[in-house]
Parts: structure tokens; C-alpha cells; sequence
């Protein structure tokens, strides 16, 4: 069952569980981190292509931009 809302929480990562959440990330380790966690929790974990990842971010930083013309 996928959750809609969503939470920032920050976390200590060693050098070596960095690596590995870019790693499982495609080079974004909040992804990586939540891709870990699907697995642990024995989900159907996907890791989303670089260029949704990118899109994504480019419509976050479109829309606070906007923002901050407003």
C-alpha cells in the first residue's frame, strides 16, 4: 500500500552506507535510503530512472521559483 504523505527526516550515514544508498539511488541517496527500506520491509521496491529523478527536481525548482517571485 503506498503512503501519499511524506516526512523529512535526517539521518547519519557511515562513508560505506553513503555509498551504497547512491549506489541503490542512481546517484540520489534519499532515494537510495527509501529503496533499502522497501526492500528490508520486504516490498516491491523500484528504483526510478535518472531522468524522472532530474524532471522531478526541475519541476520542484520551477515551482519555487515562481514562489519566490510571487
Amino acid at each position: 500500500m503506498a503512503e501519499f504523505s511524506s516526512c523529512v527526516a535526517g539521518v547519519r550515514l557511515s562513508a560505506r552506507d553513503r555509498a551504497t544508498a547512491l549506489r541503490l539511488g542512481n546517484g540520489n541517496i534519499s532515494q537510495g535510503v527509501r529503496y533499502a527500506l522497501r526492500f528490508a520491509a520486504d516490498e516491491r521496491a523500484t528504483v526510478a530512472p535518472l531522468s524522472e529523478i532530474l524532471r522531478s527536481a526541475a519541476r520542484m525548482a520551477e515551482s519555487l521559483e515562481q514562489k519566490q517571485k510571487a
